[in-house]
């Protein structure tokens, strides 16, 4: 996901000059971050939007895949945030079986879907 503004003038990495001046002028950018806020206070802080960065790419979705996770991690804020919407919620079997996490097994009782492969993803979006 991106999240910028179309007045943004602001380049994370210069090689990406081309491609973001292509995006505002081109497409559409969502953001839940007040931009000026952003910008305004130290670059430390941003990190507490990070969960609602995660809200709106679940909001997204049809779905939201999770491939790895700790127990920790802020992708569980995007598979709380899918679940609650009511998007489809994919854990890969390998979190299953992983013994130093505690969490897909919650989220499959709360409606998650224990997934292998692409095929099983595939089907269940149909």
């Amino acid at each position: 996901m991106l999240l910028s503004v179309r007045h943004c003038r602001i380049i994370i990495q210069s090689k990406n000059v081309k491609l973001q001046k292509k995006i505002r002028e081109n497409f559409l950018l969502i953001s839940q971050v007040p931009f000026q806020r952003y910008l305004d206070q130290d670059y430390r802080s941003n990190r507490i939007f990070f969960p609602e960065r995660n809200i709106t790419m679940s909001a997204l979705t049809k779905a939201t895949i999770i491939v790895e996770a700790s127990d920790t991690s802020g992708t569980l804020t995007q598979a709380r945030a899918a679940l609650a919407q009511g998007r489809k919620l994919f854990i890969l079997e390998s979190c299953f079986q992983n013994p130093s996490i505690s969490w897909p097994a919650k989220y499959e009782a709360l409606g998650a879907i224990r997934v292998s492969d692409y095929d099983d993803i595939r089907k269940q979006l149909k």
